[in-house]
């Protein structure tokens, strides 16, 4: 007896009945018609035997649309893989590259320009240092603003990444809101002084107490008042003060300025954005940040601002722990 031969069965086991296995079942069933047809004596064998073949067409046809999905899936399926497995290696190196960027900036760029503010620091502040002209302490003092200028942009990346990474941590306690203003007020005083600015304060009589992260918060008024000077003409003033409710707080910072008009309003808050496009002073994180970390003690930042009449940024936080958590 001839058989066939074994490699060939075994070479198509994994992609269904092999092509002469198919073509065996179809002559095998034009037989089993032909039979059928021959013992088909009277009209209702014969109309059975139609009902019959109609049936199996729809089953056939069925099982190839059934097939044809199966293939479609199995190949969409290895696409999908794919795409995972290419993006998964994608994100892994972007990883790789955002961690190598951050310990430049945090390295590389940081502590050399921290040593040039503390140098500068210190021959500012050290007595043995009090005899130095009037024009060498002018550019000492123009080398130390412009280092720590570039510090706070250096921060700046550094916690716009730990924001975007989810890892940007607070440390919660009792501060009192007045305290911390009057010391903005205080840090800010010199260089809005340089340029005819008036600074004031419109606080309640009574502490106000509120829990936040009192380095944070400060960060964010800090630049909030910073902008204020950038953006206020010489001779105006600059208003920071405190709406004092029952569950929560409102601070203030209130300027002269030309105002925002109301399309830049939309993005002011995002990454980059730039209040002023002719005055690209600093990276347009700052706000960014400051919306972040106000969220983060679950407050909110917002502007009321209209041409012409200059603008105030608000900031809310809540009085009790019980809402951070």
């Amino acid at each position: 007896m001839k058989t066939e031969p074994q490699s060939d069965a075994k070479s198509d086991s994994n992609e269904g009945p092999s092509k002469s296995t198919n073509e065996q079942l179809v002559q095998e069933r034009i037989r089993t018609d032909a039979v059928l047809e021959e013992h088909a004596t009277n009209g209702e064998q014969k109309k059975l035997l139609h009902n019959l073949k109609q049936m199996r067409g729809v089953t056939d046809r069925s099982l190839l649309d059934e097939r044809e999905k199966s293939h479609l899936e199995s190949v969409e399926s290895s696409n999908q893989l794919a795409a995972e497995q290419s993006a998964h290696t994608d994100t892994k190196t972007e990883l790789t590259t955002r961690e190598e960027f951050l310990a430049i900036v945090s390295h590389d760029l940081r502590n050399p320009i921290g040593a040039i503010s503390s140098c500068s620091d210190m021959l500012l502040t050290e007595p043995a240092y009090q005899d130095l002209s009037k024009e060498l302490r002018h550019w000492i003092e123009f080398m130390k603003r412009n280092a720590d200028s570039a510090i706070r942009l250096v921060n700046d990346i550094l916690d716009m990444e730990r924001v975007a990474e989810g890892e940007l941590s607070l440390s919660i306690s009792s501060h009192s809101m007045n305290d911390l203003i009057k010391d903005i007020l205080e840090d800010q005083h010199q260089v809005a002084a340089a340029q005819s600015i008036l600074l004031k304060a419109s606080l309640p009589s009574h502490p106000v107490e509120v829990v936040f992260d009192r380095d944070r918060i400060a960060q964010v008024l800090s630049n909030l008042v910073g902008n204020a000077i950038k953006f206020t003409p010489s001779g105006c003033e600059i208003t920071v003060g405190i709406e004092d409710f029952e569950k929560e707080v409102h601070v203030f910072v209130k300027d002269n300025g030309p105002g925002i008009v109301l399309e830049k309003q939309e993005n002011i808050f995002k990454r980059f954005a730039q209040i002023n496009n002719k005055d690209r002073r600093g990276l347009g994180l700052g706000l960014y940040i400051s919306k972040m970390l106000i969220e983060l003690h679950q407050g909110q930042l917002w502007l009321n601002s209209f041409p012409g009449e200059g603008s105030t940024f608000y900031f809310s936080l809540p009085k009790s722990l019980n809402k951070l958590h």
